[in-house]
């Protein structure tokens, strides 16, 4: 990757609103997963090592940036039930290095991927309700 092209990157993240950040990582950790399920079916210990290590660090982060000051103040565990879930997916994504079993990668993929598909659906919906928000 050459130069320009992370200066680019790194500038479209650093002005990227909250709900563009949520998706790049949503995106990213999908992106990673497929990577990860490429290379256990091919037994290619380094590339699976690489990219589950690069999708465990994403679903940690998506973890590490919940708010659960808004379960507290709303009576709810939306951040406490995607927490577990983050803790879920990334032990899954354990036990598919650990076997070298695509088939536990597979279904961290289908989850991240309906987490996306439900944060993109929320943040379209709402920009249409309130267009003025970033």
């Amino acid at each position: 990757m050459g130069y320009g092209f992370g200066a680019y990157k790194k500038t479209s993240i650093t002005t990227a609103s909250r709900e563009e950040v949520l998706l790049m990582l949503y995106r990213g950790a999908i992106k990673e997963a497929k990577k990860a399920i490429s290379a256990l079916e091919k037994k290619d210990v380094l590339e699976k090592a690489k990219h589950i290590g690069k999708f465990q660090d994403i679903i940690i982060e998506l973890s590490e940036s919940l708010d659960y000051s808004v379960d507290e103040r709303d009576n709810v565990t939306v951040a406490q039930d995607l927490g577990r879930l983050y803790d879920y997916i990334c032990s899954i994504a354990t036990q598919a290095s650990f076997k070298m079993d695509p088939e536990p990668m597979k279904e961290c993929l289908k989850l991240v991927q309906t987490l996306y598909d439900g944060w993109n659906e929320a943040i379209t919906n709402l920009k249409k309700e309130n267009p003025q928000s970033p």
